[in-house]
């Protein structure tokens, strides 16, 4: 990461977050319209050196769809980069949600939108599966 705005801001500032969205590997931008050729893990490590606090990562093509976390993509950037990982996009229930916490044990946190607004995952499943 070559922006010094951005550097300097991580070390004045706790709890910067970044955001990466990404189809098929590639990061995607301008409101998910346009996927670029950058692979999302590439991009990510070049936050390392930042004191970025978490990547959220979101698979676009599961956003909203409930057909599960992408657990392979969100695992292979999880053990790849030293920054926290937060995966996003398709957590569809409980079962779901208990092989994401199984198969990738170092990811930080989820974030599962539409399963608790739907109902398919109430915070208390959540937080006993999450517990355990």
């Amino acid at each position: 990461m070559s922006d010094p705005t951005f550097k300097e801001a991580c070390r004045l500032f706790d709890g910067i977050l970044i955001a990466l969205d990404s189809r098929a590997n590639k990061v995607a931008t301008a409101g998910w319209k346009n996927t670029s050729n950058i692979d999302t893990l590439e991009l990510a490590k070049k936050y390392e050196d930042c004191g970025v606090d978490a990547i959220i990562y979101t698979d676009i093509d599961r956003d909203g769809l409930m057909e599960g976390l992408n657990s392979s993509d969100t695992k292979r950037l999880s053990e790849n980069v030293s920054i926290p990982v937060i995966g996003s996009g398709g957590i569809n229930g409980p079962k779901n949600l208990e092989n994401v916490k199984k198969n990738i044990p170092n990811l930080e946190g989820v974030i599962a939108g539409k399963a608790l607004y739907t109902g398919a995952l109430s915070i208390e499943d959540a937080l006993t599966i999450l517990k355990d």
